[in-house]
């Protein structure tokens, strides 16, 4: 429960405006489906490019999912992060949700690292996911410039 709080905190605060866009598209009739998906697609783009830009890299994009996982990059001591974005639905538009996911290394679990639990890490992740979104969001708005 309170990890879905978060999450929809974070959607919710990288994601002022496009709510609001797409909304009045759907007033306007049949067209908005497109424009919606449009919308959306556009979104994707600005997250891969941003994700290319200000985190460790891309390790996967998938449109059909709109989808953007970002490769691990190392911090202090053992730990490891990577970020996760998607397009979502958000109350009747669309939005940004991007969350920080930490991992510590443990040779005594397969694979050789542990996820982080969500409370543990959440100081630390809510403002750069936060960031990231806004980033997003200025890319969308600036037309990918």
């Amino acid at each position: 429960m309170a990890l879905a709080i978060a999450m929809i905190v974070t959607v919710a605060a990288g994601c002022s405006g496009f709510a609001d866009e797409v909304r009045a598209d759907r007033q306007q009739g049949e067209g908005n489906l497109e424009e919606t998906m449009e919308t959306a697609r556009g979104l994707y783009d600005s997250m891969v490019e941003v994700f290319e830009e200000d985190t460790a890299g891309v390790e996967q994009a998938v449109e059909e999912s709109l989808v953007v996982i970002s490769r691990y990059e190392s911090l202090e001591g053992d730990r490891r992060r990577r970020f996760v974005g998607q397009i979502v639905p958000l109350r009747g538009g669309i939005g940004v949700r991007i969350t920080a996911e930490y991992q510590v290394e443990n040779s005594q679990v397969e694979g050789g690292w542990e996820d982080e639990p969500r409370e543990a890490v959440r100081l630390e992740a809510e403002p750069l996911e936060l960031s990231l979104a806004r980033s997003v969001e200025r890319r969308y708005h600036s037309g990918g410039d």
